[in-house]
């Protein structure tokens, strides 16, 4: 199980630098909508400061969930969240690769649409940040889903079925 809080480690660690280095070389006029004007308190201080805080909150958050995800699937004794032996490109390659394709279909039918439409089609940020997004949101959807809330379900289920079955028992 060390090789699973290792791996997690990692992913939250390169989630908080991509957050890190967004904040730091991109301008908050670009990340924030044009439409959402951003607080003079804000934008006066430095983007370093901007960048660690928002790493920070990364750490601090999604790590605090991913730790009571892991508790969870280890008070149940729930497989691992990747699987060992399986090798890199099962549990990053394949998925990398899935994902790019999804997206790309995603962003043609996006632009028929728009075509058939006689529209914009949806927003999309620009490149890199649409990269930097597309990352931060993957890295930060498995964390938060594959490690809390699945782990979180699977123990509120588990308590539920756990109590309704001594129950059952001790009416009989």
């Amino acid at each position: 199980m060390k090789k699973q809080l290792g791996i997690f480690s990692i992913f939250l660690i390169v989630y908080a630098l991509i957050t890190f280095m967004t904040i730091l070389i991109i301008p908050l006029n670009k990340i924030v909508p044009t439409n959402i004007t951003i607080p003079t308190q804000t934008s006066s201080i430095p983007p370093l400061i901007l960048g660690l805080m928002g790493a920070g909150f990364v750490i601090l958050i999604y790590g605090l969930l991913g730790l009571a995800g892991y508790w969870f699937a280890r008070k149940l004794d729930l497989s691992a969240i990747y699987r060992e032996n399986a090798g890199w490109r099962a549990w990053f390659l394949w998925p990398m690769l899935l994902g790019l394709s999804m997206g790309i279909i995603l962003v043609i039918i996006d632009q028929l649409f728009a075509i058939a439409m006689s529209s914009k089609g949806l927003p999309h940020p620009a490149f890199p940040l649409s990269v930097i997004s597309s990352a931060t949101a993957g890295i930060g959807e498995e964390i938060l889903f594959r490690a809390f809330i699945m782990g979180l379900w699977a123990f509120i289920l588990n308590l539920l079925l756990h109590h309704w079955g001594k129950q059952e028992l001790h009416c009989g």
